[in-house]
């Protein structure tokens, strides 16, 4: 879940900065066309492209410096899922056993470990046992 998280992070903070690149030219662009048109405004109507442009531009500008702010943060926010096997001192192989398996695989064993044994609760039914092959009793016989 910590790897899933830091690659969300950090992939959301690549967005939010191509976000804000585009947002940065579209301001650009729109605060030409403000320009020129602003050249040939011939009184203060509210309604005029020059007006209208030098509006959307700064909408644009306001947008791309929204968006950095949430890439600066995101990248933050990845940082610190990135770090945090680092800082509780996880290896490699422990980070490996933190990261979720492919349906289908599990690090669960059917078997157990022989040094383990089950103890049946009172009045619980015998546990089974796997059968063993005539002439090899005598080693699994439990004294």
């Amino acid at each position: 879940m910590r790897a899933h998280l830091h690659t969300f992070f950090t992939r959301a903070a690549e967005h939010h900065l191509a976000k804000a690149k585009h947002h940065r030219a579209l301001s650009g662009h729109y605060s030409k066309l403000a320009e020129f048109h602003k050249a040939q405004m011939d009184g203060e109507d509210e309604t005029h492209p020059a007006h209208v442009f030098a509006a959307l531009a700064d909408a644009h500008s306001d947008t791309a410096d929204e968006h950095v702010t949430m890439a600066e943060h995101c990248a933050s926010c990845a940082e610190v899922f990135g770090a945090t096997g680092k800082a509780m001192g996880l290896s490699d192989f422990d980070r490996e056993l933190l990261m979720p398996m492919p349906d289908g695989l599990s690090t669960i064993h059917d078997a157990p470990p022989a040094h383990l044994r089950a103890v049946p609760r009172h009045g619980q039914p015998e546990i089974p046992t796997a059968k063993v092959a005539e002439g090899f009793e005598h080693l699994v016989k439990v004294e």
